[in-house]
């Protein structure tokens, strides 16, 4: 796999996820506390690095950081935010199921 990278930024989502986590009134090692309990492999050095934009976020801990913040994604892909609508749900054993349906009658 390739990735593409501009020698920049790793990430266009940390500066969202500092946000969103301060309004939750949350340190960096109390969200990753939390993320923890979900099931997902997070620390608060992990976070610092997402919000610093130093790392790349996998799609798995996007969708984790996406649930838990309550973190409307359409927002962040506008080029596709007329064409999908992705619902995250848990269920148990800590495994998430997410929904992403594709409107036909949209074009990009």
């Amino acid at each position: 796999m390739k990735i593409y990278w501009d020698g920049k930024i790793k990430n266009l989502i940390g500066p969202q996820v500092k946000q969103l986590r301060k309004a939750k009134k949350l340190s960096q090692k109390e969200l990753a506390e939390k993320l923890q309990l979900l099931g997902y492999d997070f620390n608060d050095l992990t976070i610092l690095r997402i919000e610093q934009q130093t790392r790349f976020v996998s799609d798995i801990e996007l969708l984790a950081l996406v649930t838990f913040l309550m973190w409307n994604l359409r927002n962040y892909i506008p080029k596709f935010s007329s064409l999908l609508f992705i619902q995250p749900s848990f269920y148990p054993r800590k495994k998430m199921l997410i929904y992403i349906s594709v409107r036909t009658n949209s074009s990009i």
